[in-house]
């Protein structure tokens, strides 16, 4: 039989992040965008799959960020945090458990902040750098047999050389066949713009006069 998983269960039904949906575990969030309420005084930090739920941090997260990052959200974008939650977090004199960060993208080494946890108490929070896995590139798109022929002819406009012309036309030769099987009209395009400049590197290239002993 297998084993459910409840933490799906119990999260909570808000239009935010909160600390009961971290109830299952830390769960890290790769940044999208931060939004500021000037009338409220609150940050939303909207992140990669937040289903329309940001993160609103209480003002002593906000304070970490900042520590950790500085204090212009626009640099946050693409910036990942670990959140996790806090037991210990009092609220109204009752321990009623928030939102705490455990790592962070974007440092070097673990960051100590001090910050208020009751009226006349503070207490040390440490970050410890997050190490985020680099994407991979994405894949180059491939190119059209049109696209190949138009940057041939341009490589064999740029030849300066009949040496050069030769020497791409010998590392062409392979794509050349497969254009002249595939699209004989475009290789024809192909191998013309070639004899037309080998002609006029030819022509160019100065006469050397002989004279007779």
């Amino acid at each position: 039989m297998s084993s459910m998983d409840l933490s799906p269960f119990a999260e909570a039904a808000s239009d935010q992040l909160t600390a009961d949906d971290l109830m299952g575990g830390p769960r890290t969030i790769k940044i999208t965008r931060v939004v500021g309420d000037e009338d409220t005084k609150r940050v939303s930090i909207y992140f990669e799959g937040d289903g329309g739920k940001p993160f609103r941090p209480c003002k002593t997260v906000v304070r970490v960020l900042m520590a950790l990052w500085g204090k212009y959200a626009s640099e946050y974008a693409g910036r990942s945090v670990t959140l996790y939650r806090d037991p210990d977090v009092e609220f109204g004199g009752l321990a009623t458990g928030g939102i705490r960060i455990s790592h962070a993208s974007h440092i070097t080494e673990t960051t100590k902040v001090v910050v208020m946890k009751t009226r006349g108490k503070k207490v040390p929070l440490s970050v410890k750098p997050l190490e985020v896995a680099p994407q991979a590139d994405p894949p180059k798109p491939r190119q059209t047999p049109e696209e190949w022929t138009d940057g041939y002819i341009a490589k064999v406009a740029a030849c300066e050389k009949i040496e050069d012309l030769m020497a791409l036309q010998s590392d062409s030769a392979k794509a050349l066949a497969k254009l002249q099987a595939d699209k004989p009209e475009l290789h024809e395009c192909a191998t013309n713009a070639g004899a037309k400049r080998a002609g006029e590197l030819q022509a160019a290239e100065p006469v050397q006069e002989t004279f007779d002993a």
